[in-house]
């Protein structure tokens, strides 16, 4: 299967998202997009809300993208117990992982990345088609912070 390479990210100055290919030219971002009539046109952006589809879908067939996230629920004897997972990319392995909320905070603040990698769960497309993306983390920017 050939990889599609595809980014998401939010118009300068507004809160609507743009999807295509990401271009720099060395003092802004800017995705180049394909409207419906097939106009192309080279859209300014928010460096902060750029996102890379990892070429991955959930449940629904919608595209899963860098910052995308997910909830598990399972019941305990205390209660119900939500665990949030979240699409990252591990730079150090080149790929894209879920990994819950805690483990984000840990694998952006660890200096022991050897022992983290170690146990980091990847994405795997049989298990991505099994969860329901419900939110991301530039439209959501608080909704991790507790879970």
């Amino acid at each position: 299967m050939k990889r599609q390479i595809k980014f998401r990210a939010k118009y300068l100055n507004s809160n609507e998202w743009i999807y295509g290919y990401l271009i720099n030219d060395g003092t802004r971002f800017n995705i180049l997009y394909q409207d419906e009539s097939l106009l192309t046109q080279i859209i300014n952006v928010d460096p902060n809300t750029i996102c890379e589809f990892t070429n991955q879908f959930d449940a629904n067939g919608k595209e899963i993208y860098e910052g995308d996230f997910y909830r598990e629920e399972n019941g305990t004897e205390r209660g119900d117990e939500r665990t949030y997972f979240v699409c990252v990319f591990l730079k150090e392995l080149s790929r894209f992982a879920w990994l819950s909320a805690e483990e984000k905070f840990e694998y952006e603040t660890t200096s022991d990345m050897e022992d983290f990698l170690d146990t980091e769960m990847g994405m795997i497309k049989k298990y991505s088609r099994m969860i329901k993306v419900i939110g991301n983390t530039i439209d959501n920017p608080n909704k991790l912070d507790n879970a």
